[in-house]
């Protein structure tokens, strides 16, 4: 037999008792209301429903693949055609993870200005990457080449919004090697980088003919700079 709190003295009293043996009072235990069983039967429901929709084993990969494939579907445009429907399958295909690593081909945001795409193995982006960083005009750029293993690691280029162009090497996440610089105003600027740093000789060529020729030098942390020569070739 179930107890209750008769509603009027407060005591303990059968659920089912019509009078109160305590106070008197008619009807102590007050009837549920209509429709509250099916009501907390509803809400269990939906509360179990909603813990093994978005439960993973991986809490914190499935937190960021889910925050990245809501970025990548807010970057779609709303189609009605089945190209809209193909493109919502392809979506669903980034962004996984295998054995809790990244793993296949990945959109990430970096910043609210910058974005990455391209796959990774094993946690570790590998292949073909391209980097798209937007603010003002002057920082529009696009950076694309491959890694290996988590590194830049070949050919890269980078262009800007103003049609410049930079075109060099990455050796183990680094420019190392002759890299060659084009600017809107049709001047080409090229040399050689040794592990990340502008070391040699580099020479800059503009339109009207003119030469610019510099020595760059970094030692023991420190970066030179030497013009050599600057003369208009006819």
């Amino acid at each position: 037999m179930a107890l209750s709190k008769c509603k009027e003295c407060g005591k303990k009293v059968s659920s089912t008792a019509k009078k109160c043996p305590h106070c008197g009072v008619k009807k102590p235990v007050a009837a549920p209301a209509p429709g509250a069983f099916e009501s907390i039967f509803g809400i269990i429901v939906v509360v179990g429903l909603l813990w093994w929709w978005f439960y993973d084993p991986e809490p914190e990969a499935g937190t960021e693949q889910t925050r990245q494939v809501a970025d990548a579907v807010r970057r779609m445009p709303i189609l009605r055609s089945e190209a809209g429907y193909e493109q919502t399958r392809q979506v669903a295909d980034i962004n996984k993870y295998v054995s809790g690593k990244k793993h296949g081909h990945w959109v990430e945001r970096l910043s609210n200005s910058s974005m990455a795409e391209g796959p990774y193995v094993n946690g570790k982006r590998h292949g073909h990457w391209v980097v798209r960083s937007s603010g003002d005009k002057k920082y529009d750029l696009v950076r694309e080449g491959p890694y290996v293993n988590g590194k830049r690691q070949g050919q890269w280029v980078v262009r800007d919004a103003y049609g410049s162009e930079d075109k060099g090497p990455y050796v183990n996440d680094k420019q190392h090697g002759h890299w060659v610089y084009r600017f809107p105003d049709g001047s080409v600027l090229e040399g050689p980088y040794v592990n990340g740093e502008r070391h040699g000789q580099w020479v800059r060529r503009y339109p009207d003919g003119t030469v610019e020729v510099e020595v760059w030098t970094y030692r023991e942390g420190k970066r030179e700079r030497k013009l050599i020569s600057k003369e208009k070739q006819k």
